[in-house]
């Protein structure tokens, strides 16, 4: 049943909290392990507190603005949900109660870096494990904690450890720490970027904002399919490849370009959040404001126009063409880890691990992630691809698809927003994802910077700044789903 109460609050409306930890898990003892989850469920949150709490942060925000006292209130929130992966639902002989088969395969498969029977996904994703990483892939749970007090995440830690320790059935695995990045008022990424923008408007709460329920998320019982992923991020290599290509595009036009405004076009988006227009930049949002997010791609009136083979294009058609691609719209969770770099421009130590955990959900893993990561990020799209109509991923040992270098007239049946990126030196077809794209991040990937005379500059892309090191597919049941499965006794 897909209500509020029975929804894990993580997935809607979302923990969004500065400091969150993942602790990931072994069975080692399935009967004893069963009767730990009942002394564990209690402790997760639900949807209804989180909406709860958020409506109260927000009329308490509300009410000390009013009163000109201090901006921040003083409530604070501890939420704790669990998912499991497909082998850990197999170690407690469980199975995912709803749902069709064809949208839990890449769930059972899962990404065990240690199994030969994941090696073809663990491929399709590029995955990189580094010495140490293991841990998401081959935990058979998944326990996310956050709050707005560090301390606090650390308590709630430390008791999961207790709990999940000698004759619990569990063992813990590993821990991964994440803690935000806010600036100027947006939670950001490593590189920079204001993140986590243009976010499905879902909820339980019909007097929110954008209100629209969250069935298409969830399975019948209120459940759902996550991913999580260990992303590392190299911010010295990521700026330098910038300031080398606005070197020689600047050489090449006569005219200065600089290694941000190189990033926004692999981005799509302006540093803080802004969108880009046929003309350049738009001026782009105020540091402390918050970014424009409604435009479409193809609404010629707002005139927004970015390279169509940037990363927000690539992952976020937008209802391109009138296509509906909300079917594989996902909800993101993500946060950063390591310390945040001061100076990208100043070499520091290459062993400094910092990146993004990211996390999302969505009813089905193949239409969501996977559809995006492999139909969109990694592929090479021609214009009518890119609104939705998808063609089968090229062979995981092609070469990237080759495309037209000067822009050719887009043919007759194509929509107006075709001929307006024609009209706007834009190439025809978009190449692979430079942020995310496998072809990128194995040293072969393209990108075309349009030029205002016409034609295009190639961007040849090897990524070495973005790198999938670890990750998982989990299942985040229904609450009542886990209390049937796991009764507490003695209750």
């Amino acid at each position: 049943m897909c209500s509020a109460d029975n929804t894990q609050g993580d997935i809607v409306p979302g923990f969004k909290k500065p400091f969150q930890t993942l602790v990931t898990a072994r069975v080692t003892d399935p009967e004893a392990a069963l009767l730990t989850f009942g002394q564990f469920v209690p402790l997760i949150s639900s949807a209804a507190e989180v909406e709860a709490f958020n409506r109260r942060w927000s009329a308490e925000r509300t009410l000390r603005s009013q009163l000109g006292i201090q901006p921040s209130p003083a409530t604070a929130a501890l939420w704790t949900n669990i998912g499991f992966t497909a082998e850990g639902l197999r170690w407690l002989n469980l199975s995912v109660p709803t749902g069709s088969p064809e949208h839990r395969v890449a769930f059972e498969i899962g990404l065990d870096p240690t199994s030969e029977d994941t090696s073809h996904l663990r491929s399709l994703l590029a995955l990189q494990p580094a010495p140490g990483d293991g841990q998401l892939g081959g935990s058979h749970v998944i326990v996310t904690i956050a709050g707005d007090d560090k301390i606090a995440v650390e308590r709630q830690v430390d008791l999961i450890g207790h709990l999940f320790c000698d004759e619990s059935g569990l063992e813990v695995t590993g821990h991964f720490h994440g803690e935000a990045i806010m600036a100027g008022g947006h939670q950001r990424e490593h590189f920079g970027f204001a993140d986590g923008l243009s976010q499905p408007r879902v909820g339980f709460d019909p007097r929110a904002p954008g209100y629209h329920p969250p069935d298409s998320f969830l399975d019948e019982s209120g459940g759902s399919f996550g991913v999580v992923l260990k992303i590392a991020q190299d911010v010295p290599a990521f700026w330098e490849f910038c300031q080398v290509y606005a070197d020689r595009i600047s050489a090449e036009l006569g005219v200065l370009v600089t290694a941000t405004s190189v990033a926004e076009k692999l981005i799509g988006r302006g540093i803080n959040g802004g969108a880009l227009v046929p003309s350049g930049q738009q001026p782009d949002a105020p540091y402390d404001s918050e970014p424009g997010n409604d435009f479409r791609f193809d609404d010629t009136d707002l005139d927004w126009i970015c390279p169509l083979g940037s990363h927000i294009r690539k992952v976020n058609p937008r209802q391109t063409g009138g296509v509906d691609d909300d079917q594989h719209r996902i909800l993101r969770r993500s946060i950063t880890y390591g310390p945040r770099i001061g100076d990208p421009r100043v070499p520091e130590d290459p062993t400094v691990d910092r990146g993004l955990i990211f996390v999302c959900y969505q009813q089905s893993i193949e239409s969501g992630f996977l559809h995006i990561q492999r139909h969109w990020a990694d592929m090479a799209l021609s214009s009518a691809p890119i609104r939705g109509e998808v063609d089968p991923p090229e062979p995981l040992d092609s070469e990237p698809a080759s495309w037209v270098r000067e822009p050719s007239r887009a043919s007759a049946d194509f929509p107006d927003w075709v001929a307006k990126l024609w009209e706007e030196s834009f190439p025809e077809e978009a190449p692979a994802d430079p942020i995310i794209g496998r072809s990128g991040r194995l040293g072969r990937g393209l990108f075309e910077l349009p030029r205002n005379s016409g034609g295009s500059i190639g961007v040849e892309v090897n990524n070495t700044w973005i790198t999938y090191r670890d990750g998982a597919f989990i299942y985040l049941p229904g609450i009542e789903q886990l209390q049937t499965w796991f009764p507490l006794q003695g209750s």
